[in-house]
């Protein structure tokens, strides 16, 4: 089954800001709904996984995502994506081309269509179906591609302080001008034998903690608001309700026999 989808979205953050989150897949894919990186393969090219759930149906691709096309200067990009079922049931492949373009300063437009081709059990519920799953997907990824991108630059990191060897010198030549007599070859043996006395603090010595690992990915479910979507899609057609009438009428029929 092909299908093409067609969305855009606004961020406010600088064209490069966005490019340079857009190019990375190890940032984009925590975005997407049941998606994740898992290695770089090439130049360009990475291995992932995606999973989708639709009710009580589940699929989970595995396959590659490779940049076909990277202009920066126009800022437009081509993805190719193609992966297969682990259970056998199907594959799908999806070409994309996104395009950014400055709104006003500090806002970017962000535009995508892509073409997909969907075998396999996902193929079995219909366009309409597939076609709420991709709006529900896009959603969650632009919410979360705004709070990312729209978070206020970290400032400038100050200036590094003194290192403790020259205050230590300036200490020492300070104190040998005010007092006379004492050299200021004892004073600096005394200053560095209370350093030596005093302990290092505890967070000096203990050492630097891992940082704590990303939480798993959630896979979302998008079923219930899906599933109640088509029913209404279904109500809305007249051989919805020419099915609906004979059931009843046979239902009659057969109770009054």
């Amino acid at each position: 089954m092909a299908l093409r989808f067609e969305h855009a979205f606004t961020v406010k953050a600088r064209p490069e800001k966005v490019w340079a989150y857009l190019t990375d897949p190890y940032r984009v894919a925590p975005a997407l709904p049941g998606a994740a990186i898992t290695e770089k393969t090439g130049d360009g090219t990475w291995n992932g996984t995606i999973t989708v759930k639709v009710g009580p149906v589940a699929a989970r691709y595995k396959g590659t995502v490779r940049f076909e096309t990277l202009d920066a200067a126009a800022r437009t990009a081509t993805i190719v994506a193609k992966g297969q079922d682990l259970s056998g049931r199907g594959g799908a492949d999806m070409k994309m081309e996104s395009r950014l373009a400055e709104k006003s300063p500090g806002e970017t437009e962000v535009t995508m269509a892509s073409e997909v081709n969907v075998t396999g059990i996902m193929a079995q519920f219909g366009r309409g179906l597939i076609q709420d799953v991709s709006n529900q997907m896009f959603q969650k990824f632009t919410e979360a591609a705004r709070v990312e991108l729209e978070k206020p630059d970290e400032p400038a990191a100050p200036a590094p302080a003194p290192p403790a060897a020259a205050e230590a010198a300036a200490a020492v030549e300070a104190a040998a001008a005010g007092m006379p007599g004492i050299g200021a070859a004892e004073i600096a043996a005394a200053a560095a034998a209370s350093s030596a006395a005093t302990p290092a603090s505890p967070a000096a010595q203990a050492p630097a903690s891992p940082a704590a690992p990303a939480p798993p990915i959630e896979v979302m479910s998008f079923g219930t608001k899906i599933l109640a979507r088509a029913f209404g899609r279904m109500m809305r057609r007249p051989l919805f309700w020419i099915v609906v009438v004979a059931v009843a009428g046979l239902i009659y029929w057969l109770s009054a026999r």
